[in-house]
This record gives structure tokens, sequence and C-alpha cells, in this order.
């Protein structure tokens, strides 16, 4: 259920490319930072995070507020009492040596490791997408593009989907 609704946040929030924020690169983020973040609530983050944030339409047609952590390259989609349903990675974002931006689906995989290339859409099949998935701790990464090889680049969401 989860690994579907990702699918529809992610491909959505495709369209919806938050824009980058001007500055300088966000520091580097942990795997135990990302899989801490969806444990906690809106308050919580605040508490450890600051309040240097700003609100940023994200998701589909941006139906979402997030909250747009500049300094982390990180857009917090929380949905009422969800909790926190997906990260947006800004452009700038890079984890564990992949720039979703930057690279393409090959230069991904020869960091990463070999997985399938997905073909899916985005919103309706008249807007095919292609996707990457990997599964990382309790996470789940979603790298989208509309070219085949990823050759422009792609978008990267993060959801959590912990072992039961």
């Amino acid at each position: 259920m989860r690994k579907a609704l990702a699918w529809s946040l992610v491909a959505a929030a495709l369209l919806a490319c938050a824009a980058a924020s001007a500055g300088p690169a966000p520091r580097e983020v942990t795997l135990e930072e990302i899989e801490g973040f969806f444990r906690m609530t809106e308050e919580e983050l605040i508490e450890a995070l600051g309040d240097d944030y700003v609100w940023t339409p994200t998701g589909g047609e941006g139906w979402l507020d997030g909250m747009e952590y500049a300094e982390l390259g990180l857009i917090f989609a929380y949905f009422e009492d969800e909790g926190l349903l997906f990260l947006d990675c800004l452009p700038t974002f890079e984890f564990r040596g992949v720039r979703a931006d930057e690279m393409s689906f090959a230069e991904i995989m020869g960091v990463w490791g070999e997985t399938t290339i997905h073909e899916t859409w985005v919103e309706t099949p008249d807007h095919p997408a292609f996707a990457l998935e990997y599964y990382i701790g309790d996470c789940f990464f979603m790298f989208l593009s509309f070219d085949a090889d990823g050759a422009s680049g792609s978008r990267l969401t993060i959801t959590y989907i912990p072992e039961p």
C-alpha cells in the first residue's frame, strides 16, 4: 500500500518539480537521519532541525505544503495525522554518491548497483516515465525520469517502508 502511494506521489511530484533553492550544496544526510525523520511528528522535526524552513508546494499539482529545509536539500511532506508521507529531494540533494539531477540511470546504477528500469507513467498513460527503485534500510528510493535512460537527470523521492 505505501509503495503504491509512493509511486503516485513521486510521479505527481515529477510534474510539479520544486525549484532548487539558491545557495551552497546541502550538508550530507545519513540513512539513520532519514529513517529518523519518518518517525518524527512535524513538531518534533521543527524542534530537531529548527525553524529555518519555508513552506513549498509539493506532491501532485502542489497539493501538499512541504517544509523545505534548503540546508538539507529536502522537502518534508506531512499530511494531516498520517505523519511524514515522503521526502521530496531538491536537485541539490546528494546521497551516497548520487545526485539525481546530474546523473543518468546508468551512472546511478554504477554507484548503487544494477536494478531494472521500470516503465511507468505520470498522472496518465499519455505521460510515459521511467523509474529506478532501491530499498536501503527501511527506505524506498525512487528516481523518476521522462527519459528511458534518465539521460537528462531524474527526480528523487524517498518513502519509508519499515519491516513489519
